[in-house]
């Protein structure tokens, strides 16, 4: 049993502990994720996996958090880390500084279709961000992205009313 418990990698124990917590979306964990999401001496893996068992019920970002999710949407030698990221970012409601960032990392990533981090540009439509919104989502069309029309009505009816504050 000692040998055996010997090639256990405590890594995978704690990835899998943190994708069980996804699953289960235990608030009184939270804290606790937080903290290890937010642990820069952890694994940027750890680190995702914690985010992304209490993103839905926190979906505001830290610096820390922010960070992470920002040095992994530059990563362009990984791109299942960059898509990743972008996957957590759309459960995240975003500052206005934080949209800006976000918009300018995946503006022109092939890989990272505005339809990836369209719920997070909606949650985060402030008479601030909807013209940054707007901005990014006429480039986006410009550049040959097509959204349903559902996905796109959806996304106007929620930045117009900004716009017209702005």
């Amino acid at each position: 049993v000692a040998a055996a418990a010997a090639d256990v990698n405590l890594k995978d124990v704690r990835l899998a502990a943190l994708a069980t917590a996804a699953v289960l979306q235990l608030p009184e964990l939270d804290d606790q994720l937080i903290k290890l999401a937010e642990e820069t001496s952890a694994s940027g893996e750890l680190r995702r996996q914690a985010l992304q068992a209490v993103v839905r019920r926190r979906p505001a970002l830290s610096s820390a958090l922010f960070q992470l999710l920002s040095t992994d949407l530059a990563d362009v030698e990984h791109p299942a880390i960059r898509l990743s990221a972008a996957e957590l970012v759309a459960q995240c409601r975003l500052s206005e500084h934080q949209l800006r960032d976000v918009l300018a990392a995946v503006k022109d990533d092939a890989l990272v279709a505005p339809s990836v981090i369209m719920p997070a540009l909606r949650r985060s439509a402030t008479p601030a961000t909807a013209p940054l919104i707007a901005d990014y989502l006429t480039h986006a069309l410009e550049s040959g992205w097509r959204p349903s029309e559902v996905e796109l009505n959806e996304t106007l009816k929620t930045i117009a009313p900004q716009l017209r504050e702005a």
